[in-house]
Protein backbone atom coordinates (compact mmCIF):
# COMPACT_ATOMS: atom_id res chain seq x y z
CA UNK A 1 0.00 0.00 0.00
CA UNK A 2 2.67 2.50 0.59
CA UNK A 3 4.34 1.85 -2.58
CA UNK A 4 0.87 2.72 -4.07
CA UNK A 5 0.84 5.72 -2.64
CA UNK A 6 4.27 6.72 -3.39
CA UNK A 7 3.73 6.05 -6.95
CA UNK A 8 0.65 8.03 -6.41
CA UNK A 9 2.46 11.19 -5.46
CA UNK A 10 5.07 10.81 -7.51
CA UNK A 11 2.26 11.14 -10.53
CA UNK A 12 0.60 14.12 -9.46
CA UNK A 13 3.89 15.92 -8.30
CA UNK A 14 4.91 15.33 -12.13
CA UNK A 15 1.30 16.12 -13.38
CA UNK A 16 1.17 13.01 -15.10
CA UNK A 17 -1.67 11.92 -17.84
CA UNK A 18 -4.39 10.06 -15.55
CA UNK A 19 -7.14 10.45 -18.13
CA UNK A 20 -8.73 11.38 -21.25
CA UNK A 21 -9.17 14.72 -19.13
CA UNK A 22 -5.69 15.67 -18.48
CA UNK A 23 -4.94 13.70 -22.54
CA UNK A 24 -3.24 16.53 -24.44
CA UNK A 25 -5.00 16.14 -27.46
CA UNK A 26 -9.18 15.60 -27.38
CA UNK A 27 -12.11 14.54 -29.50
CA UNK A 28 -12.33 18.28 -31.20
CA UNK A 29 -8.17 17.59 -32.15
CA UNK A 30 -9.68 14.35 -33.39
CA UNK A 31 -12.78 15.55 -35.58
CA UNK A 32 -9.90 18.44 -36.81
CA UNK A 33 -8.02 15.62 -38.52
CA UNK A 34 -11.03 14.31 -40.06
CA UNK A 35 -12.28 11.60 -37.78
CA UNK A 36 -16.20 12.12 -37.44
CA UNK A 37 -17.33 8.35 -35.97
CA UNK A 38 -18.28 9.15 -32.44
CA UNK A 39 -17.09 5.39 -31.65
CA UNK A 40 -14.15 5.67 -33.22
CA UNK A 41 -13.40 9.09 -31.54
CA UNK A 42 -13.58 7.33 -28.34
CA UNK A 43 -11.68 4.33 -29.01
CA UNK A 44 -9.09 6.44 -30.51
CA UNK A 45 -8.57 8.82 -26.99
CA UNK A 46 -8.70 5.38 -24.80
CA UNK A 47 -5.95 3.88 -26.88
CA UNK A 48 -3.35 7.08 -26.79
CA UNK A 49 -4.22 7.38 -23.04
CA UNK A 50 -3.01 3.75 -22.69
CA UNK A 51 -0.33 4.43 -24.71
CA UNK A 52 0.40 7.80 -22.27
CA UNK A 53 -0.13 5.95 -19.07
CA UNK A 54 2.87 3.42 -20.46
CA UNK A 55 4.79 6.23 -21.39
CA UNK A 56 3.71 9.30 -20.01
CA UNK A 57 6.42 11.50 -21.89
CA UNK A 58 4.01 10.91 -24.85
CA UNK A 59 1.21 13.08 -23.64
CA UNK A 60 2.32 16.03 -26.08
CA UNK A 61 -0.21 17.21 -28.34
CA UNK A 62 1.69 17.11 -31.49
CA UNK A 63 3.34 13.65 -30.55
CA UNK A 64 -0.34 11.92 -30.57
CA UNK A 65 -1.91 13.90 -33.22
CA UNK A 66 1.21 13.07 -35.79
CA UNK A 67 0.68 9.38 -34.03
CA UNK A 68 -3.17 9.15 -35.48
CA UNK A 69 -1.78 10.49 -38.85
CA UNK A 70 0.96 8.01 -39.08
CA UNK A 71 -1.11 4.88 -37.58
CA UNK A 72 -4.55 5.75 -38.93
CA UNK A 73 -5.22 5.00 -35.19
Amino acid sequence: IEFCENYFEVIKKENQCTSLKTLAVNGKDLINLGITEGKVIGNTLNFLLEKVLEKPELNDKETLLSFVRKNKV
